[in-house]
């Protein structure tokens, strides 16, 4: 699979994930979208890690993806005021794994 394919698939998985989350009402729909986001980390951690490299670049990226991931989870489930600041900052966990990702192909 193409290299910009796999990437593109993952943030489509974690953009639907997190937006069926942020309006999803119902527990079983906030649980969909959980499963669409764990999804996409775990189709992107697996590509991660079968490209590794000796600088361990690999293992900052697969740990800013899932800490993006997880804090969209948690704001996805537990509603308070906060929340889009919060996901905020998966959001930059997210764009920091993708940017680590560019570099490391290059």
């Amino acid at each position: 699979m193409k290299k910009k394919t796999v990437w593109i698939i993952t943030f489509v998985l974690i953009l639907i994930g997190a937006f069926v989350m942020g309006y999803g009402v119902d527990w079983v729909i906030d649980l969909i979208g959980a499963i669409l986001l764990f999804g996409g980390g775990g189709f992107a951690s697996y590509f991660i890690v079968t490209n590794k490299d000796s600088k361990k670049r690999w293992l900052i990226s697969l740990i800013c993806l899932w800490s993006g991931i997880i804090i969209f989870a948690i704001a996805g489930f537990v509603r308070f005021k906060g929340a889009i600041i919060f996901a905020l900052l998966g959001a930059v966990f997210i764009a920091a794994h993708l940017y680590i990702e560019y570099k490391r192909r290059q």
